[in-house]
Formats: C-alpha cells, structure tokens, sequence
C-alpha cells in the first residue's frame, strides 16, 4: 500500500470502536504521525474535513506496517491545516556534544543545558505502541507512564524549551 501525506487511517481499539490518525510527514522508510483523542464507531466516522479539526492525542515517527497489512485502513486524504501541529525536535549526540536536530534530523545547533536534559532522543515506535497508546487512554488497557513520551501536549511543552 502506497501512503501519502495528509492520509486518514482507523486504528482499531475494541470491538465496532476505531481510533483516527493522520500521516503528517513522510521521511525516507517512516511515517509521521498524529492520532486524535476520540474514538468512533467505525460504522459512523466523521467526513474527512472534521476530522482534520479533532483534538491531537498522540504524535511521532512510526512504520507502515499496520497500514500495509490492512489492520490499520485509510479512509480519506486531507492535507489542508498540516502546518497547524508544532513539529518536534530533539536531541543528538552524548555529552558533552550534544545537538538540536528538528523532526527531520537537521542539526540546527548545539543544545542548551535546558534542552539536553529535557528533550528526547528521536525515535521510531511500532506502530502497535499508538495503538496500545490510545486503547490505555481510553482504559481498554492498562495506561504505561511510557506512553507519555508520544502525548501531543508533552511533546508541545518539550517544544517550547527549544531557545530560538
């Protein structure tokens, strides 16, 4: 399955009930992705255009083998408002070398103390790591304090530490 960005995909979360997520940049072999906070039922989804609008629950880079195999389905393509999330950045590089790279992983400079010690390495979760994310959220599963590091809200905050 060829994905492109501004696709709209169901993440299934227990039975007739279904996630939303959008692929919001597509760097070489990842996908980067939002996943919304409310959860549907898959036989009554929003259109496309309001879909776009719902609050971000989860966001971070992933692979398409969810989508691939069909447990995870598009349903739609929306690219307008992709400019509206705050894109992350991150850390590269151990003490006492240590860099600010930006969601694409360009080095923009070298990182202050502040974002040393606050921002995260990038990474590249399994797409099943969103999903339990979202089922833990809605208490179908046990909530893991791991799941944090993917909250849209926490991945905010980390972005306004960034001194530009």
């Amino acid at each position: 399955m060829k994905t492109k960005v501004g696709d709209i995909f169901t993440i299934d979360v227990s039975d007739g009930k279904v996630g939303l997520g959008r692929i919001i940049f597509k760097p070489k072999y990842q996908l980067f992705i939002v996943v919304f906070e409310n959860i549907f039922d898959k036989n009554a989804l929003p259109n496309v255009n309001d879909i776009v609008s719902l609050k971000p629950l989860l966001m971070g880079y992933t692979l398409d083998g969810l989508l691939y195999s069909g447990d995870w389905k598009v349903t739609g393509n929306n690219k307008d408002n992709l400019s509206k999330y705050p894109l992350p950045f991150y850390k590269l590089g151990t003490p006492p070398e240590v860099f600010l790279v930006d969601y694409t992983g360009k080095v923009k400079r070298e990182a202050t103390k502040s974002e040393m010690e606050n921002l995260d390495y990038q990474t590249t979760l399994a797409p099943i790591y969103y999903e339990e994310a979202l089922k833990a959220w809605h208490k179908i599963i046990t909530w893991d304090k791991q799941y944090e590091e993917i909250l849209f809200d926490e991945i905010v905050r980390k972005r306004a530490i960034v001194e530009f």
